[in-house]
């Protein structure tokens, strides 16, 4: 016994220190604590959400004329198909350089003009306007219909290539929204990396494969051009020692830049035809010297990057290369490519800079992997990957606006929502005290060290804490408080039944173990499939739920069953006191099961009838979008006085960040320009002496929704793939009826609480999307518990009636279900009462599900 003791608390021992080691990097502590002792504790803290601490607000713009331009230019071989089909000789198609949705069609002067525009308007009247500009000549311009489309397509593709750069790039639950027809508002959670990131997210990531002009034969031809024309090029140009390409010094860019413009046409005429110069990018030779190299490659790629299926970092001869591997298609075309060239250089092309030119040794199976190698440091060589696996963007885009903001919920409403949780954790620390006396102590000791190594284990994997992450902390505390609860009535079971007390805390941790493991694994399962499958928010809150769910069935199950033990070892201790709030009950709950389904029914239908009325009413703005004012003032202003100004015209919903220490503010809200107008006489009345004029100073337009149709998507497919998981585990564990019964109880839950929700006139925004989350874990948590004691009693009294043994169990674990229900209740109206305006709504989700999943758990499931 004592070896195993020792064991245990050797274990336990580990995990606390390893926990604190990581979690206090990212508490107050840490600035007490000495500089050499700092060196020693690892460097990563918790990071905070935008929501909770702000970050770095980009506004990028679009070219979606260079999109327009490429569409338009790719019509061309189609148009020239449709017209020789047609018999049509065709002398020419211009793309216009300055209107570039114009095409300019040339045709042979026996051809028919109209005959011509009527043969394209029949294959693209329904995109382009198609007129006949002289006699010989058509001109085709896109519809005003088609831009928008085109505009619309380019935008929606940028926001969903930057959000997956993003997210691979390591930024939690970034905001990105589409602003106007060719802006995108992207707000990056307290980066410091904050150029790197913009070269990521603005980086078009275009990749081309082009066959080149060996090294040693381009070293003559740029000779012979330098002796015809004169230019003078071959003197910036030099061999460098490990650089295989023809190098010049970076600083001779624009020169040799300047010739090789100005001497276009003259070096056209010397070079192979279908060829064109390219720089490479920048190196460093082993001096620190900084060179790029010249290259001659063919205009037309041999292949691009959207054949490619993945892209990841790997370490040939030690230095960080790019890994490609192509898709079916993709495959077969380098395999035809790379055999038909051998001996050749393939420029690997990015954006139009050459990343290196590796000479084709041999024919490249299909089967086989290619590479990206020119000297990239890890950084970039796993930043072009990212680029890779993402996609090229549609078009190129620019940074328009850069400022560091601060959180979205404002600062005044996250000292709140700290100081609500505060109150409601010591609330529950004291309740558990008084009434299980020791053990409740131990309880206690249990969720303070379960919240440690949850700030440990999310500061070891840098994950990021919004407050959807807060919504699966509330939720961790609400299963550690469970554990340790249906352990401690377990154990007073035991001792009502006359055992000794080692016997009894033996018997009681034996009996609850397969309960908590059975509560806590079905909801593992669901906060690892949203994991998987979802995105944002809810990956934070599944992030956070999964580590509390493990933390809290480590430290009830391993860490108070230690104490115990060790307590129990002595001879003194004999008694175990604990306060009962209710005895045993026997409350016929089935036969009023027909009361509660009519009552359900009832809020379901009269819910729904409200959701339906509403309609995208329903929806804040991180759904359909609204409006986002930029203002400024010329000093600091408080946000608290800001909000106060809002809620004057009923826009106390409003998001809120400030920047420039307060001097300016970003306003989301709903609606549209004439909301503008509102809030500006708002904040004149308010600030009119500091308010700078908001038509000079400020920014006003309309924002998509946080929330694409892609992100719901994935949501959607987030939330039934882990119900199908519950299913399956639920099944096997239990029976296929008691995984339905489950379900109906998760969906029965989601629908009162939303119903109430629309009921009450509340909007439903990411924050209570999370909150919806967690009352799902919440509900499924507290229905397997009482399944659990349903499937024992099942053994135990096989005479009885299944009704007489369903009353029994839900009576059994009443005491356990009220106690649970109401130490959660406690945090959340702490929330509620105290957190302020903003998390108002989060918490009142939260303490309508917690409520309605515990009759659910009785009456419903």
């Amino acid at each position: 016994m004592k070896a195993n003791l020792r064991a245990r608390l050797i274990l336990v021992s580990f995990v606390v220190l390893m926990s604190l080691v990581y979690a206090v990097p990212s508490t107050p502590l840490y600035r007490f604590i000495p500089q050499g002792i700092k060196k020693v504790l690892p460097s990563r803290k918790v990071n905070l959400g935008l929501d909770l601490q702000g970050g770095t607000h980009l506004v990028l713009e679009v070219d979606t004329g260079e999109a327009v331009a490429t569409v338009v230019h790719n019509h061309v071989p189609d148009v020239r198909r449709t017209l020789e089909h047609k018999g049509i000789q065709v002398v020419s198609i211009t793309p216009d350089e300055n209107v570039k949705k114009r095409l300019t069609i040339r045709i042979g002067e026996e051809a028919s003009a109209a005959k011509a525009r009527q043969a394209l308007a029949d294959e693209y009247g329904k995109s382009w306007e198609i007129e006949i500009a002289g006699k010989n000549e058509i001109v085709m311009v896109l519809s005003k219909k088609e831009l928008g489309e085109i505009e619309n397509a380019v935008q929606h593709q940028a926001v969903e290539i930057i959000r997956s750069r993003v997210d691979e790039f390591g930024v939690a639950e970034p905001s990105i929204q589409p602003q106007g027809k060719n802006r995108i508002v992207v707000q990056l959670p307290g980066l410091k990396e904050t150029e790197r990131a913009k070269a990521l997210i603005g980086r078009t990531a275009k990749l081309t494969f082009h066959v080149a002009m060996k090294n040693s034969e381009l070293w003559g031809l740029v000779s012979l051009v330098d002796e015809k024309l004169n230019t003078g090029i071959e003197t910036y140009l030099k061999a460098v020692k490990d650089i295989s390409a023809m190098c010049f010094d970076v600083r001779d860019l624009d020169a040799i830049s300047a010739i090789l413009e100005e001497q276009k046409e003259g070096i056209a005429g010397i070079i192979p035809g279908g060829y064109r110069f390219a720089f490479g990018k920048a190196v460093e030779d082993e001096s620190g010297n900084r060179y790029q190299g010249l290259y001659l490659v063919k205009k037309k790629p041999e292949l691009g990057g959207e054949l490619l299926k993945h892209a990841y970092v790997s370490y040939p001869k030690m230095l960080p290369a790019v890994n490609i591997e192509f898709n079916r298609r993709g495959a077969l075309l380098f395999e035809r490519v790379t055999g038909a060239n051998v001996g050749e250089p393939l420029a690997i092309v990015l954006d139009g800079i050459v990343q290196s030119a590796p000479v084709i040794e041999e024919k490249i199976p299909r089967t086989s992997t290619g590479f990206i190698s020119g000297r990239f440091t890890p950084e970039e060589a796993n930043d072009l990957a990212i680029m890779l696996r993402a996609g090229a963007l549609p078009a190129s885009i620019s940074v328009e606006f850069e400022q560091t903001v601060g959180p979205s919920l404002g600062r005044d409403s996250v000292q709140k929502g700290v100081k609500a949780a505060i109150v409601g954790t010591l609330f529950v620390l004291v309740f558990m005290m008084i009434y299980y006396l020791l053990c409740g102590l131990l309880a206690n000791f249990a969720l303070c060290l379960n919240l440690v190594i949850l700030l440990g284990a999310l500061a070891g994997l840098g994950a990021t804490l919004t407050l959807p992450g807060i919504a699966g902390i509330i939720l961790t505390m609400g299963m550690s408080v469970d554990a340790n609860v249906i352990i401690f009535e377990r154990m007073r079971e035991e001792i009502r039944s006359g055992k000794t007390i080692r016997a009894s805390i033996a018997g009681g941790y034996n009996k609850a173990f397969h309960t908590i493991l059975d509560a806590n694994v079905t909801t593992l399962i669901a906060a690892m499939v949203l994991f998987q499958f979802g995105t944002g928010p809810i990956r934070g809150f599944a992030v956070t739920l999964s580590l509390g769910i493990i933390g809290s069935m480590f430290t009830a199950i391993v860490v108070t069953r230690l104490v115990l033990d060790i307590l129990a070892s002595r001879r003194k201790f004999s008694r175990l006191l604990m306060l009962q709030l209710i005895r045993r009950s026997n409350v016929r709950f089935v036969e009023r099961r027909r009361i509660a389904f009519v009552v359900s029914l009832l809020i379901i239908v009269v819910g729904g009838i409200f959701t339906i009325m509403r309609g995208s009413d329903n929806l804040g703005i991180d759904f359909r979008g609204g409006t986002l004012l930029l203002r400024t003032f010329r000093e600091s202003v408080p946000i608290e006085r800001v909000r106060e100004s809002l809620a004057k015209i009923g826009l106390d919903k409003s998001i809120l960040q400030q920047f420039d220490d307060g001097k300016g503010i970003i306003i989301r809200t709903e609606g549209e320009s004439g909301t503008a107008g509102q809030i500006d006489d708002g904040l004149k009345e308010e600030f009119g002496r500091v308010l700078q004029n908001p038509e000079k100073f400020g920014q006003t337009s309309f924002v998509g929704p946080v929330v694409g149709k892609d992100l719901a998507r994935q949501a959607r497919f987030a939330i039934l793939f882990s119900l199908l998981g519950i299913v399956i585990y639920i099944s096997w564990r239990f029976e296929f009826r008691f995984a339905i019964a489950a379900i109906a109880a998760l969906v029965h839950d989601v629908l009162i609480t939303v119903g109430i929700f629309s009921f009450t006139g509340r909007e439903i925004t990411l924050p209570v999307i999370a909150a919806l989350l967690m009352i799902i874990g919440y509900s499924l948590n507290d229905t397997i518990v009482v399944f659990d004691r349903i499937r024992e009693n099942r053994r135990l009294l096989r005479k009885e009636s299944f009704m007489r043994i369903v009353d029994l169990s839900i009576n059994q674990t009443l005491s356990r279900t009220v106690l649970t229900s109401f130490t959660t209740l406690m945090v959340v109206t702490s929330l509620f009462v105290f957190g302020g305006e903003v998390i108002h709504d989060f918490a009142f989700a939260i303490l309508v599900g917690v409520v309605v999943g515990t009759y659910s758990s009785i009456f419903v499931a």
